[in-house]
């Protein structure tokens, strides 16, 4: 079986695990760091809860992270009336696969302590990392592509930090890759 194979197709089934996510789990978090994927997120949760974002939101900030994400993060809290936390990492995560585990599981820990029982996800590699017990997890982006994420936020005309572009939402997987290619890495992960 294949995945959805359209934009609208992928972008209707991430709208559908946002509403699932709200509708299922208590304590529930949506965690970001600042990426393209993290904006469309939100924007998928502010839509599934009737033009609000409901639940609190992590914002997981690297060392290092520009001064311009910062102040990009003030605005779309202000803007979207978000109840942000941060949570700062105390060391730089490596890139790639090393990266998306590194915050995906700095972000479960931080769920744990606030005493959440449900995380949203932006990444799509973060399911490996996912290990918390009793933490149910939920990752609407994981049939998107890189270009799907730069096609939403263009679609949805989301704010977005002029120091970033859309990367891969699937590791491994370049944003122009076709969709067959990045159907296969997501069953490689498990994912399909």
């Amino acid at each position: 079986m294949t995945g959805p194979c359209t934009f609208e197709e992928r972008e209707t089934e991430a709208l559908r695990v946002a509403e699932s996510a709200l509708k299922e789990a208590a304590g529930l978090y949506a965690v970001m760091a600042a990426g393209p994927e993290s904006i469309v997120m939100l924007h998928l949760f502010k839509r599934a809860g009737g033009g609000k974002v409901t639940v609190p939101v992590l914002f997981i900030q690297q060392p290092g992270l520009p001064a311009g994400r910062l102040k990009f993060m003030d605005k779309l809290r202000r803007l979207w009336r978000l109840d942000i936390s941060v949570v700062r990492l105390p060391e730089r995560q490596g890139g790639g696969d090393e990266k998306v585990y590194g915050l995906a599981s700095a972000a479960l820990d931080a769920v744990s302590r606030a005493g959440g029982a449900g995380a949203v996800l932006p990444w799509a590699g973060g399911r490996a990392a996912v290990t918390g017990p009793g933490i149910d997890v939920y990752m609407p982006l994981t049939v998107f592509t890189g270009d799907d994420v730069g096609r939403y936020i263009t679609t949805h005309r989301l704010p977005r930090p002029s120091d970033v572009t859309p990367e891969p939402a699937v590791s491994g997987v370049h944003p122009d890759a076709d969709g067959e290619a990045v159907r296969e890495k997501l069953r490689e992960l498990g994912y399909m």
